[in-house]
């Protein structure tokens, strides 16, 4: 049965050796030049994006494997690989990030990061499901969970999943775009 399933690896992640041949940059955190910690630099990793899983995707292959891949690629790349997007279309790609970044940390868009008890009420968080999202040719996309789940799903949870780790909401940067969530919402 495995030997029918065919894989795919995606490499480019690592960028040690490129890092090492730039010592003059800056450290973001303290301004300190790059030189001041190569000694003690372990490994250096770029976010890939959704184009080249999708790449993979068009291998036939069942299975990728990746390095270091922004979260919200890994539900991009499908629809980019089964709808045929390009990679130019704002709209859809936006659409798919926003359906990666709600559905990346499981489900916690089903309730799981919005519970506070007394105030913010989620019904069976022992039985909190996954989420899906059901995403169109045409880029629009549904979250949904199984009814048998426990959880909530609701704009207000969609939205504090969405808002989750952008420091910007009218710039969310990816490897892809940089998207406006602001105007995201129910239909």
């Amino acid at each position: 049965m495995w030997s029918d399933v065919s894989c795919a690896i995606v490499t480019g992640d690592d960028v040690s050796d490129l890092v090492r041949t730039r010592p003059e940059l800056r450290l973001i955190e303290t301004g300190a030049p790059l030189e001041s910690i190569l000694s003690r630099i372990a490994s250096a990793n770029a976010y890939l994006g959704a184009d080249v899983v999708a790449r993979a995707l068009a291998t036939g292959a069942r299975i990728v494997i990746t390095g270091r891949v922004s979260d919200p690629s890994l539900f991009l790349a499908p629809a980019l690989h089964e709808f045929a997007w390009s990679y130019d279309d704002w709209s859809r790609l936006a659409a798919g990030l926003v359906a990666g970044h709600l559905l990346e940390c499981s489900s916690q868009v089903n309730g799981g990061c919005f519970a506070d008890p007394g105030k913010k009420e989620v019904e069976d968080l022992a039985r909190l499901g996954y989420p899906f999202a059901d995403i169109s040719a045409d880029g629009e996309v549904i979250i949904g969970k199984l009814d048998s789940n426990g959880g909530r799903l609701d704009l207000a949870t969609c939205t504090e999943q969405l808002l989750y780790e952008i420091h910007d909401p009218a710039n969310y940067v990816t490897p892809h775009c940089v998207v406006d969530i602001t105007d995201v919402g129910a239909p």
